[in-house]
């Protein structure tokens, strides 16, 4: 775990909500001063204030403790978007050149 990171996360996800970081401690309950060190990578909430994260950020417990996830993720949603695109022109290609030659087929027979 780097805790640099999830930090980060929960900086970023805070600040998407519009939340200052003593907005955020009323709401878990907790110091801004707890709030401060999690988002500088001193410390890691509890579980308890994890579960409290993933349920007002919407998201489970794994994105904020692996939030580099979403990197992987996202370069994976790219790769198989390329694929799709390279399947596509394939299959138009491929279509094309089969209607072609029914076209030819059919104006020989006829």
């Amino acid at each position: 775990m780097d805790l640099l990171k999830i930090g980060t996360y929960i900086k970023e996800q805070r600040e998407k909500l519009g939340y200052s970081q003593k907005e955020l401690s009323e709401k878990l309950f907790c110091t801004r001063q707890a709030i401060s060190s999690w988002e500088n990578g001193k410390t890691l909430p509890d579980s308890s204030t994890l579960i409290e994260l993933s349920n007002l950020f919407h998201v489970p417990i794994n994105t904020i403790l692996c939030s580099d996830i979403d990197d992987i993720t996202l370069s994976l949603i790219d790769d198989n978007k390329k694929k799709d695109s390279i399947i596509k022109r394939i299959f138009i290609v491929t279509s094309i050149i089969i209607t072609t030659l029914l076209i030819i087929l059919l104006s020989i027979y006829f």
